[in-house]
């Protein structure tokens, strides 16, 4: 919903959304904190809110809960190279594909992903 009232150039609506996204995010958390999924989930929201410090730790906690998944480092590989953290990122980036590898060849696509991401990653870090 927050998305769809943001495209359509409705920002009150859009934070609406998104406070009631996370309100319900985070109820679910506390129902079910042992929940990866959700903890991504909330990482992503904050992530698209501006918070970049709460999302990390989301991501974090979700990529401990379940670190065979490969989403929430790559989350964070992502959030670290936007923020210009480049080495931190490779590491996660390393992570989400060590566990994709893990996964088998169900996840061939996003094996794809994942390494032109690292390959970006590594020749801006080499730039810088």
């Amino acid at each position: 919903l927050a998305a769809a009232a943001e495209a359509g150039g409705d920002a009150r609506g859009a934070a609406e959304g998104r406070r009631r996204a996370g309100a319900a995010l985070r109820a679910a958390i506390e129902a079910a904190p042992g929940d990866f999924q959700l903890r991504h989930d909330y990482g992503l929201l904050l992530w698209a809110s501006g918070d970049a410090a709460r999302a990390r730790r989301s991501f974090l906690r979700a990529a401990r809960l379940y670190p065979c998944c490969p989403r929430p480092p790559a989350a964070l590989a992502a959030l670290l190279a936007e923020a210009g953290r480049h080495r931190a990122a490779l590491r996660r980036y390393d992570a989400a594909r060590v566990a994709l590898a893990r996964q088998g060849d169900g996840q061939a696509r996003h094996t794809r992903q994942m390494q032109q991401t690292g390959a970006r990653l590594f020749w801006s870090l080499r730039l810088a």
